[in-house]
């Protein structure tokens, strides 16, 4: 029965192809349900074919895109993603593409990325928690995840630059001091093991971030920075860190409280 597994979902894929179609794979499963019985089965049918002919199901996608953006923002969470959403980020920023991953760098999140910054070569930056799980996913994003099966291979975005929020950023924003979370033993032991991914991916910078946060013993979400204000990671901190790329007609009052921040903790 597994050989009709694979014969069935390679007819599927075959016909897709011929057609210049796409499917999920959930659409195959409901295609063919008697068949299959459950969806396991398909993914299982699906992953026999892809270590069969030493592929990933990206080899099989087939888009084109045409857009104006100038850049792609990543965003750890899908509750901020949400929020910015809500808070007009597309009036502020209309020239750009945001994509959550909803607090997981999955496979297919990584790969539409991959596929959006070769087609449109354009800059990407991730906004993450300034924590220990936040800066291990920026990596994923970046250079993968270490526990990656032969589906997620190339399965990253090399391209990715690292925007926020860092540990750096406490010192530099107006942070009231009930949303700083102090550091478990786990939150260390990740620490100390990102680093040492850091360390050989020559990331020297995030290796730095990684020893402030140690130093500091307290983590903070992406949640206390959109608290400080309205529409403050939209109109405050993406403003301040993206200026070229943001119409001076668009800046608001959110900017000058960011500069004097700056300005004050550089003196």
């Amino acid at each position: 029965m597994r050989l009709a597994f694979i014969l069935q979902c390679l007819a599927q894929i075959y016909c897709l192809i011929c057609n210049g179609q796409q499917s999920t794979k959930r659409d195959l499963y409901y295609e063919y349900k008697k068949l299959y019985g459950s969806q396991s089965v398909l993914d299982r049918a699906i992953k026999a074919i892809c270590d069969l002919l030493d592929e990933s199901r990206k080899s099989l996608m087939s888009y084109r895109v045409v857009s104006d953006a100038q850049f792609i923002l990543v965003v750890e969470k899908d509750a901020i993603f949400q929020k910015m959403l809500d808070e007009g980020y597309f009036t502020v920023l209309p020239a750009s593409v945001i994509v959550t991953g909803k607090g997981y760098p999955d496979i297919c999140t990584r790969l539409v990325l991959r596929w959006l910054v070769g087609r449109l070569a354009v800059p990407i930056y991730g906004l993450f928690d300034s924590d220990p799980h936040g800066i291990e996913i920026m990596l994923t994003y970046k250079y993968g995840s270490m526990s990656d099966c032969k589906e997620g291979r190339g399965c990253f975005v090399k391209e990715m630059q690292w925007l926020g929020f860092k540990p750096s950023d406490t010192s530099v924003l107006p942070i009231m001091s009930h949303q700083f979370i102090g550091l478990c033993n786990r939150d260390f032991v990740k620490i100390t093991r990102i680093r040492r991914r850091a360390e050989r991916l020559r990331e020297y910078d995030v290796v730095k971030e990684l020893d402030l946060l140690r130093s500091m013993r307290c983590k903070l979400e992406l949640e206390a920075v959109s608290s400080i204000a309205p529409q403050f990671i939209i109109s405050g901190y993406l403003l301040h860190c993206l200026p070229a790329l943001v119409p001076v007609c668009y800046r608001s009052p959110n900017q000058a409280l960011v500069d004097e921040q700056l300005e004050a903790s550089n003196q």
